[in-house]
């Protein structure tokens, strides 16, 4: 199939290129890990961090807690889709600096839904857009370099 963009591995190339077996241990170790680290990031950023901005922010529309089930599950589907679009994109060199790379595209890719809010919710003011926008960017970094540094270099 030629460069085939096979996330359980068969292509020549590829992270995952050490049988499907291994490539799907690898696909749901850096989901799982990708999910911790973006979630605890999360956690962090917006209640000890900055809960109070967001308060002031979000404060006559938010919800009186945090619908926890929701986020949980938002953020595994999102640390699951980096886990399986990382290889695709995986162009050789080091996982450090590739991982890092996918994961702040990653993130300003996801950091423009915010700015859609801003456009039309009343609630979202520039400044929430360049905090949140921030927020993902460098969540995306953190959950992008541990994705890549779980799938490894390319084996030559």
């Amino acid at each position: 199939m030629g460069n085939c963009p096979s996330a359980l591995g068969s292509c020549t190339g590829n992270p995952f290129n050490e049988g499907e077996d291994n490539g799907r241990k690898k696909l749901v170790l850096a989901g799982v890990a990708g999910f911790v680290g973006m979630f605890a990031f999360g956690y962090i950023w917006h209640v000890p961090l900055l809960g109070e901005f967001y308060g002031q922010q979000t404060g006559p529309i938010a919800l009186p807690e945090m619908a926890m089930p929701t986020i949980i599950l938002a953020e595994i589907i999102r640390a699951f889709l980096l886990a399986y679009i990382y290889p695709l994109g995986y162009k050789g060199g080091s996982p450090g600096m590739e991982g890092h790379r996918f994961g702040v595209l990653m993130g300003l890719f996801t950091a423009m839904l915010p700015l859609v809010y801003v456009s039309q919710l009343n609630f979202a003011s520039f400044n929430w857009f360049c905090v949140e926008g921030l927020f993902f960017v460098i969540q995306g970094a953190i959950a992008g370099l541990i994705v890549a540094l779980i799938y490894g270099g390319q084996k030559a």
